[in-house]
């Protein structure tokens, strides 16, 4: 007979916890200087607030078109291509402001998404894609997968139009502030998906060790 799993032996489970813990002190993982975590901190949280700034969501839809919140506030599905852009620019001690980001919205120099499809394009309004080349460099690229340590996934099946304001403006501040990713190796990707990486990362969270 066939046991069904229920969760791994201690021993399993510690040598993972060692490993994440290994990963997240480990020098040549690519982290934010504290200063630029604050400086993307007071960004993240004035984009919130600012109701003529779209709000992007990571959740299944057509990419890049603005749908229009009961609120009245402009949503925009996207991939991890905003967050994947957010920390690139905070590793290299980018500080945009939020006109800035308006600018790069609106000139499509913001990705939205890795690829747009042919339907997507048409319904657009903003169609920044990643590219190979681009700057600031596309992490994806350079080897690196952007996890999240506070889960960023909207498990709700309610129209994004629909869910509360507040829920989306907490999903924009988990999913492109830096200060709540991290990366691992792209070849490695899933790890950064383990329990016991979340829960090394979360120890200390706001802290310089994390990001």
């Amino acid at each position: 007979m066939i046991p069904t799993f229920n969760h791994l032996d201690s021993k399993s489970r510690e040598t993972l916890r060692e490993l994440a813990v290994e990963w997240r002190n480990s020098p040549i993982r690519p982290h934010v200087n504290p200063s630029e975590l604050f400086h993307w901190n007071s960004l993240i949280d004035e984009w919130c607030k600012d109701i003529s700034m779209p709000l992007l969501i990571r959740k299944g839809g057509s990419r890049g078109e603005p749908l229009t919140h009961v609120s009245g506030r402009q949503v925009v599905v996207a991939d991890n291509s905003p967050a994947n852009w957010c920390y690139s620019c905070a590793l290299l001690g980018r500080r945009p402001s939020l006109e800035d980001i308006r600018s790069k919205l609106e000139n499509h120099t913001f990705p939205i998404a890795m690829v747009l499809t042919g339907k997507e394009s048409e319904t657009a309004k903003y169609k920044g894609k990643m590219r190979v080349k681009m700057d600031p460099p596309n992490l994806n690229t350079h080897g690196w997968k952007v996890c999240h340590i506070v889960r960023v996934g909207l498990n709700d099946k309610t129209p994004v139009t629909s869910i509360a304001i507040e829920t989306l403006t907490k999903h924009l501040c988990a999913f492109l502030n830096p200060c709540n990713i991290f990366l691992v190796p792209k070849v490695y990707g899933s790890l950064g998906e383990l329990p016991e990486f979340i829960e090394a990362f979360c120890e200390n969270i706001g802290g310089d060790k994390n990001h």
